[in-house]
């Protein structure tokens, strides 16, 4: 009788645990639509961040990645918390697709001087690709990165975020 009972306690424990997890879920992407720009800029950039960390190991993953994702990946993010700035270090990482897919999206997103430094950075990087990351990072960023830039990316990136907050994977 004990043994039945406390089955039925753990089972009930977990649909309750299975329903606060759904709920919850729920719960932040409605949060996330009520967040300021600055928080929600701060909250998508740490989730790209570990989002990078633990699904971008390797390159050829990139296509298992949706486009929208793929592209604000390849946008610059301003948190100091995680230190990101100017163009991420993922660009340089991830090589030639990257700055394409960075390219790309600059140039559909109207980011004409971003899409103008990753053509620069394309044209390095197809010269001399055993050494994509040597001083391409800095003289990129230095390049790009004011403070006019930095408000029309995170311009650029909040219009992303609100037109496809719903499809990002919080």
């Amino acid at each position: 009788m004990l043994a039945m009972f406390s089955g039925a306690l753990f089972v009930l424990a977990l649909i309750y645990g299975l329903f606060l997890m759904i709920k919850d879920r729920n719960v932040t992407k409605k949060k996330l639509k009520r967040m300021t720009d600055n928080r929600l800029l701060t909250a998508v950039s740490n989730w790209l961040f570990h989002y990078y960390h633990e699904g971008l190991e390797e390159p050829e993953l990139l296509v298992q990645i949706p486009d929208v994702h793929r592209h604000v990946l390849t946008l610059p993010i301003v948190n100091e918390e995680i230190g990101c700035g100017g163009i991420p270090q993922l660009l340089v990482n991830h090589g030639m697709d990257m700055l394409i897919y960075g390219k790309e999206a600059a140039e559909a997103w109207g980011l004409n001087f971003y899409a103008e430094a990753l053509k620069e950075a394309i044209r390095r990087s197809a010269a001399d690709p055993g050494n994509v990351a040597e001083g391409l990072y800095d003289d990129l960023e230095s390049e790009i990165y004011t403070p006019e830039h930095q408000a029309e990316y995170q311009k650029t990136l909040l219009r992303v975020i609100h037109e496809n907050i719903d499809s990002f994977g919080f």
